[in-house]
């Protein structure tokens, strides 16, 4: 399933109806959802209007509250498009069968664009936790920024190249942006993934067939399904020999990352944090020199870190003219500080999916043992792109939207 699918999994419920987001399950689901992080509270939940179809939805002033907090959380829009991103079925097919849906469903909702828009964002509960105590309200120009959020989403399939725009707005005093583009045959991970569910039923529960699970189940898997969430969680190991032995290419081709702010907010935040300029002073004076080449290999020498490139190669290059472009960009940000920028360009694309071993090899070390399962593809996609600097175009920029 693609992020953008992130939104709407908020919503999940083991509801019956043709439609995914409803009115009754949208509240259902959030009450359970606070009861989570604020046990024992109750709740106040209401909308003016949940609205949709099979391929989108429109919900409309979704209030959250409770006696005790006030006012948690307000939102004026929530609109949603995509192939069947609205359809019960399509949405709930791996819970209640622990099945994913058929290639045909998977392909179009890839090649349909899709997206999401979530309008004016109000987590009026940080805000008021500033005004409990004077030691806090400091921080009630930070909070401020969570009074008026804009996010938009998008996804597409172009000409071969999956593309994934965010766009977040906070307040109109912070701009953020993020896009991807990614190559991948959709038919290769649609079966590596479904033959993966299957050996879970067939080879790890001991089922001959669905039929037979769903016997056992009554014809619903979602208890289990919660089972097998949690267990895979916490110990992903024990999944590993059902893994198909070959695994898919996801190819990324692009990466950007802006955060930008304008010259008044940046004097607004230090009006109420002047503790900024001094970290700006100690910076520049880190990067009022910069070390040739001879002196980032004496450097890094000194480091003895054994997965560090050797002197001389390509890759050791690609570290050093990394280094040296961030160091650029610091000195112009430490001057003007309106925000920072990163691009991250390759040709023939870096693959973020690890091969079985480099997985295995990860899973097995002791000190990976407290990373949970969601951190695992960021941190694998990290280590990647340390891997492959040499293969990468790398731009770092600082006040990206000053020009």
């Amino acid at each position: 399933m693609k992020k953008i699918h992130l939104f709407v999994l908020f919503f999940a419920l083991n509801i019956s109806s043709d439609l995914y987001i409803t009115d009754e399950n949208i509240h259902s689901n959030i009450s359970k959802f606070m009861n989570e992080i604020l046990p024992g509270q109750e709740f106040t939940i209401s909308s003016d209007s949940v609205e949709g179809s099979r391929d989108k939805f429109h919900v409309k002033k979704l209030k959250i509250s409770s006696p005790f907090f006030g006012e948690l959380i307000k939102l004026n829009n929530l609109s949603c498009s995509g192939y069947k991103i609205n359809d019960y079925e399509m949405n709930m097919l791996f819970e209640r069968d622990f099945k994913i849906p058929s290639f045909e469903d998977i392909e179009n909702s890839f090649n349909v664009p899709s997206n999401c828009l979530m309008e004016g964002l109000n987590i009026p509960f940080f805000d008021n936790m500033t005004k409990i105590s004077p030691e806090f309200s400091k921080y009630s120009y930070l909070t401020s920024l969570l009074t008026d959020i804009d996010i938009e989403i998008d996804f597409s399939h172009v000409n071969g190249e999956f593309r994934q725009n965010l766009n977040m707005n906070l307040s109109e005093r912070i701009y953020i942006t993020n896009d991807y583009e990614f190559t991948g045959d959709i038919k290769a991970m649609y079966f590596f993934i479904n033959k993966f569910i299957e050996n879970i039923v067939y080879q790890y529960w001991g089922y001959k067939n669905y039929s037979e699970l769903y016997a056992d189940t009554s014809g619903d898997t979602s208890e289990i399904y919660l089972d097998f969430i949690s267990d895979l969680s916490s110990n992903p190991l024990s999944y590993f020999e059902i893994l198909p032995s070959i695994f898919p290419e996801l190819l990324m081709k692009k990466s950007s990352f802006q955060i930008m702010w304008s010259e008044k907010e940046y004097n607004g935040l230090v009006n109420n944090f002047p503790e900024i300029e001094g970290f700006l002073f100690e910076l520049k004076k880190s990067v009022k020199t910069k070390l040739s080449l001879e002196e980032f290999i004496e450097q890094t020498s000194d480091l003895a870190l054994n997965d560090l490139p050797l002197p001389g190669s390509d890759e050791f290059n690609a570290l050093y003219n990394f280094y040296s472009s961030g160091v650029d960009m610091l000195r112009e940000f430490a001057e003007t500080p309106r925000g920072i920028g990163m691009t991250i360009l390759s040709k023939e694309g870096l693959n973020i999916i690890p091969d079985k071993q480099v997985l295995n090899d990860f899973l097995v070390d002791e000190k990976n043992k407290e990373i949970g399962l969601e951190q695992l593809p960021t941190i694998l996609m990290i280590s990647r792109l340390g891997e492959s600097l040499d293969s990468m175009e790398i731009t770092l920029k600082a006040n990206p939207g000053t020009n």
